[in-house]
């Protein structure tokens, strides 16, 4: 399972890089990518942990 804290990185790491970008078409997809990131992030901040 992937951490909370490394998906948010890689949200922020797609949201510079669209920053970047002069093509709407890799903002809107790092854009939307940056967003599921977070709402995953989001969900596993929310599970009990388990398994210990």
């Amino acid at each position: 399972m992937e951490r909370p804290e490394a998906l948010m990185e890689e949200a922020e790491r797609a949201r510079r890089i669209a920053e970047r970008s002069h093509n709407a078409g890799v903002i809107k997809v790092l854009s939307d990518y940056a967003e599921e990131l977070e709402r995953r992030a989001a969900q596993l901040r929310r599970q009990p942990v388990t398994g210990l």
